[in-house]
């Protein structure tokens, strides 16, 4: 196998997070505004709905599909019945899903029934979509290209045809269109990946051999998903649409951050697989330290920078009926470290390492402790109940994918290498809190906190001299003179 440069796809996936950062900059204090806030709850209760019956569709396929892929990168004919195989498979469970999908939105959210019946565009899409097929041969760049030229073409959209709350399921239709037409254009180049395959080879049998492998990898990613969504939707029954808007506000602001981390999971998981399958342990375990250093390097200082800017980045990015999702997005940001810490030791090492099962339970539980928390912490906190609830069960989950690694990764020798972070994050909160009477809520303050923090940060770690610090700019300096 012709290895990709993990440092190349990382940075292409980068690009495409730091687009993903950007356009919600530009769409959201918009649609915010537009839309009414009670639209932007129906629209995120309905879009975790459908996320869930997904689940059932996608059903483990990308993640298993992929590790084939990485198994097998250049049997053109086996990959391609493979990718044949898995995505009939898709289809029939879209068609057999859609029925009780229907009946639940005419039965149960009769009102919201138009935005449900758009959804089953978003169903359709994820059943044709194969990017795990371009992720398993880790030809990254066609998938953030296409990524990026969808991203561009729905912003354009929005901006031209959503112009006040009457465009509500104009909006709705943008969305999930935009999905659609991007994974049709994944099929556009497969043909240089795959073979001709006869029909008579294509087995319904074939398919069948498949659905015990998927369903060991959809319990963890079901499990995962429905607490993802769980909350919101528990939201709109034990509150009301505005809290479920408050919620989803703050979540999608620390989740386009945490893109920067988890963009690390989807190179990562196909080497893994790779070093594994040859039982090159010792070149898995210095790939995970080194990237958990980074996660560690990127991560607190992010979570500080959010807790500090989130006052002055609120009202200005969504307006000031949105301050409450201040707190909301103080809460969450922990997530950046927590999820970045798991996305990297959880599904990407512990499934190929064989320990799939454990894997699960741990999921598992991590989702009904999520789920009782809600239960108890909503119907009292509101919102804030949620985002509580979220990192109590994520922290759960990442102390146990550790602890379930410790042949593998040592945490004591995690944290004794990455303090540094914590200190120099520490140090730059504090440069900031100093200042913070000379800010206010405007682009100008953003970009003299951001800038005076990434300064304090970075100084602080140059003083000390950081492994990371050092490499980063030895790589910068290396391409700065390649280039003239």
């Amino acid at each position: 196998m012709k290895q990709k440069s993990l440092r190349d796809n990382y940075i292409l996936n980068i690009l495409y997070q730091i687009l993903a950062m950007i356009v919600p900059f530009i769409t959201i204090p918009y649609v915010a505004r537009v839309l009414k806030v009670e639209q932007m709850g129906i629209y995120n209760y309905v879009f975790s709905v459908a996320n869930i019956f997904i689940n059932f569709i996608v059903n483990g396929t990308e993640q298993y599909g992929l590790r084939e892929i990485a198994y097998r990168p250049n049997e053109k004919k086996e990959n391609t019945k493979l990718l044949i195989e898995l995505t009939l498979g898709k289809l029939i469970l879209f068609l057999i899903l859609t029925i009780p999908y229907i009946i639940i939105s005419f039965l149960y959210n009769y009102e919201y029934r138009y935005i449900y019946i758009i959804h089953i565009v978003l169903l359709f899409s994820y059943a044709i979509d194969i990017s795990w097929f371009y992720k398993g041969q880790e030809e990254f760049k066609k998938i953030v290209t296409r990524n990026i030229t969808i991203k561009l073409l729905s912003v354009i959209c929005i901006f031209l045809f959503v112009k006040s709350s009457k465009d509500f399921y104009r909006y709705a239709i943008l969305m999930v269109g935009s999905t659609l037409i991007g994974n049709i254009t994944l099929f556009l180049g497969i043909s240089v990946y795959t073979t001709k395959i006869k029909i008579k080879e294509i087995k319904i049998s074939k398919i069948k051999e498949h659905i015990n492998p998927c369903i060991i990898f959809f319990i963890p990613i079901l499990a995962s998903n429905i607490y993802a969504y769980l909350d919101k939707i528990l939201l709109g029954i034990f509150s009301i649409e505005m809290e479920v808007a408050y919620y989803s506000q703050a979540e999608k602001i620390v989740k386009m951050v945490l893109g920067v981390i988890t963009a690390l999971e989807v190179v990562l998981l196909p080497r893994i697989s790779y070093y594994v399958k040859n039982k090159e342990y010792k070149i898995m375990s210095t790939y995970l330290y080194k990237t958990l250093q980074f996660i560690f390097f990127i991560g607190i200082p992010l979570i500080f920078g959010m807790i500090f800017i989130s006052p002055y980045f609120i009202p200005l990015f969504l307006g000031t009926e949105y301050n409450k999702c201040i707190l909301n997005v103080k809460i969450l940001s922990f997530l950046i470290l927590i999820i970045g810490i798991a996305s990297i030791t959880g599904g990407s090492v512990m499934i190929p390492i064989g320990k799939q099962k454990k894997y699960n339970l741990i999921i598992i539980g991590g989702s009904i402790l999520n789920g009782i928390l809600n239960i108890f912490f909503i119907p009292y906190f509101k919102s804030y109940g949620a985002s509580v609830a979220t990192i109590c069960a994520e922290s759960f989950i990442t102390i146990s994918i550790l602890i379930s690694l410790k042949k593998y990764l040592n945490i004591f020798t995690i944290l004794k290498e990455n303090y540094q972070y914590l200190i120099a994050s520490i140090f730059m909160f504090l440069i900031l809190k100093s200042l913070s009477r000379v800010f206010y809520s405007d682009i100008e303050s953003l970009f003299f906190i951001i800038t005076i923090g990434g300064i304090s940060y970075f100084s602080l770690l140059l003083l000390i001299k950081d492994s990371m610090t050092l490499d980063i700019l030895s790589f910068i300096k290396t391409k700065i003179i390649k280039s003239i």
